[in-house]
């Protein structure tokens, strides 16, 4: 915060600042309550948007106070369930671009350092103990990919009662759907979680349409799905798009 007038220096010193968490609500500040009121909702406003903005505040006195608002972004998140041999890529792609891994699978030979260095957490756990052991994070990124229908139906079925925000899903469409008649067809609550909402998570068969074919490629082809949908954009070819590329998003 930055003050200049004749009397800012009553509601704000240079230096000032308001912290909001994640989802809006303020956790730290040094700036007083009637501004702070003010700088929170245009605050908010750019957590909606995940763009910094500057504004300015007129003060009774005559003063005005300069505030600009940034947006920090923590560490995407990504949980992959399964540890074969195409979760590695996966996984190592998404850690040199800097996000946080989670890898999760019902084998023990699979959940090893030794073919997943450097993720955040390797957890060995049965797959019908999945949504009991393992907290699925608000706007986590989640792919199931354990190769095993009952797993990956387990599996899913906890994704899509949780608030991740990608729930991908490895395999032809096909796959998928049955998946999902499966999950529907367990009980009330298999049927309740497959709203408008679950299914606008979803993502199968995952990854953006490039050809894809070697684990390598197909790890490219989710992480920038996952990237795209985050930003909400199309991910479509860039020479195409009319709007700035690093404007607004969508």
């Amino acid at each position: 915060v930055a003050v200049g007038g004749p009397g800012g220096g009553a509601a704000a010193r240079a230096g000032d600042f308001l912290w909001l968490t994640g989802d809006g609500g303020p956790a730290a500040g040094t700036v007083e309550p009637g501004l702070a009121s003010r700088l929170a909702g245009d605050a908010r406003a750019a957590l909606a948007r995940g763009k910094a903005s500057y504004h300015e505040y007129p003060l009774a006195d005559g003063g005005r106070v300069e505030a600009f608002i940034d947006v920090v972004v923590p560490p995407r998140s990504l949980l992959i369930c399964g540890a074969g041999y195409d979760a590695v890529p996966l996984a190592r792609l998404a850690k040199e671009i800097g996000w946080r891994v989670r890898v999760v699978d019902g084998r023990k030979a699979y959940t090893v350092p030794e073919r997943f260095p450097g993720v955040d957490e390797l957890v060995h756990c049965p797959p019908p103990r999945f949504a009991e052991t393992i907290a699925i994070e608000p706007g986590e990124a989640a792919m199931v990919m354990t190769h095993n229908f009952l797993h990956d139906r387990e599996m899913l079925h906890a994704l899509l009662a949780s608030e991740a925000a990608y729930i991908g899903v490895l395999g032809p469409r096909k796959r998928t759907d049955r998946l999902l008649e499966e999950i529907a067809s367990t009980d009330g609550k298999g049927r309740a979680i497959l709203g408008a909402r679950s299914l606008r998570r979803l993502h199968g068969p995952a990854g953006l349409d490039i050809g894809a074919e070697a684990p390598e490629q197909i790890a490219l082809a989710i992480v920038a799905e996952i990237e795209a949908v985050s930003a909400r954009r199309r991910g479509g070819v860039l020479k195409r798009r009319k709007a700035p590329l690093h404007g607004e998003r969508g």
